[in-house]
């Protein structure tokens, strides 16, 4: 079994807890699904979440579809669904009127991507609806091995992505963006200095941030849980420092509001 596939196939990595709290933006994604269309397949369904909040919502569909890479992620999904991957998925050219693929193609190395994307557009007859984080800084997000010291993005995230990214996205595929939608508003306070940003991002540094074990993509070590080792313990803020800066720039300084996930609907041009 090769590393990335152990990370997807662990069954702790799909249970509704460990993907709680994203209403939000299955809310906000769904928003953007056009009236007509009536069959959907979503690409990289995982556990089903936005599957099953589509067939909760009451809206009418001819046929939903879920399709993933995971036996594990496949087990939790309660709706029509195949095993296989982004990049070969065994559908007709046009079968579906619309084409889904929420926060799964940051995930994607070269080569997959590139496919991916093609075969989203293929299996397509009119729309595809694409979700991924927004603007994210991926420096910040990296954590650190404690077997090799590589260091690595604990989602496997391999790619940022703003406008401009995605607007040509799907260009080369025939598809164009017509629509998007905003998600996972947070507020950001302006002048608050760029050290305390950072004391915050090397804290998150120190080791595995999430409930499962996962296991390094360079050397393979399966890093325990936040808090299982000494080295996975955030560093103790000391008083008056980038806690209490953080708490007078929420009384005092201006802010505006950044989201952490776009949502992007491209209609096919021909």
């Amino acid at each position: 079994m090769s590393i990335e596939t152990a990370y997807y196939e662990n069954p702790d990595f799909w249970t509704d807890e460990a993907l709680a709290g994203e209403h939000d933006r299955y809310a906000t994604t769904a928003s953007l699904i056009p009236g007509d269309a009536q069959s959907l397949i979503d690409v990289g369904c995982g556990n089903g979440a936005f599957v099953h909040y589509l067939m909760a919502s009451g809206r009418p569909f001819g046929s939903i579809h879920a399709v993933d890479r995971s036996e594990a992620a496949l087990r939790c999904v309660r709706a029509e669904k195949s095993q296989a991957p982004i990049d070969a998925l065994p559908f007709a050219d046009r079968s579906f009127d619309i084409a889904t693929c929420l926060e799964v193609i940051e995930h994607l190395p070269f080569g997959v991507y590139e496919r991916g994307l093609g075969e989203l557009a293929r299996v397509a007859s009119r729309y595809v609806l694409i979700s991924v984080p927004y603007e994210e800084d991926l420096e910040g997000t990296l954590i650190r091995c404690p077997s090799c010291t590589s260091r690595f993005n604990p989602d496997y995230h391999m790619r940022r992505y703003d406008d401009a990214m995605l607007a040509s996205l799907l260009e080369p595929h025939g598809f164009a963006p017509v629509d998007k939608r905003m998600s996972g508003a947070m507020a950001r306070y302006w002048l608050v200095p760029d050290w305390t940003e950072k004391r915050r991002r090397d804290a998150g540094k120190r080791g595995n941030p999430f409930h499962t074990p996962i296991p390094c993509p360079i050397c393979g070590f399966t890093l325990p849980p936040e808090g299982s080792l000494p080295s996975a313990r955030p560093a103790a803020q000391s008083p008056g420092t980038s806690g209490g800066l953080k708490g007078l720039a929420k009384r005092l300084l201006r802010r505006d509001t950044r989201y952490g996930a776009i949502a992007m609907l491209y209609q096919r041009r021909d």
